[in-house]
């Protein structure tokens, strides 16, 4: 298995069924875990990392802000890097910080959580901007 989410874990690259369990773990329990197995977020985040996941409405989300999004039968934890309206709906604007292109808005449905802090080998971490490094610091960290 790959990620404490809650009572459970899971690995972000279960798809479909990861997304409605990190979707019912946030309504439930106010937050979720997940295991990051991807490398679009380096160095910020890196793969084993433990994702500390909130839910969030998509108003409160702002630009530099980390958040989960399940898209395609998968879940994409990216960096947003504009806010944004289409058609009147509030949209996001993400990129992983090792991508040079955006990905497709990010709606209200789509979104799943705020990252809350990581945790990397037992040791909380905030989240590093690009090109900055990421902190150090003893138990979990708010990004």
């Amino acid at each position: 298995m790959g990620a404490v989410a809650g009572c459970i874990e899971l690995s972000s690259g279960t798809g479909e069924v990861a997304a409605g369990l990190v979707s019912q773990l946030l309504s439930a329990c106010g937050e979720a875990r997940i295991r990051v197995s991807g490398t679009s977020m380096l160095p910020s985040i890196r793969p084993a990392d433990v994702l500390h996941i909130r839910p969030v409405d998509i108003a409160t989300v702002q630009t530099e802000d980390v958040i989960v999004v399940a898209r395609d039968r998968r879940l994409f934890t990216h960096r947003v890097v504009r806010v944004d309206r289409r058609d009147g709906e509030r949209v996001r604007i993400t990129r992983g910080d090792m991508h040079g292109h955006d990905d497709p808005p990010v709606t209200e449905a789509d979104l799943l959580g705020r990252v809350a802090g990581q945790t990397r080998r037992g040791t909380g971490n905030r989240l590093g901007r690009p090109g900055r490094p990421a902190g150090r610091g003893g138990g979990e960290r708010a990004v």
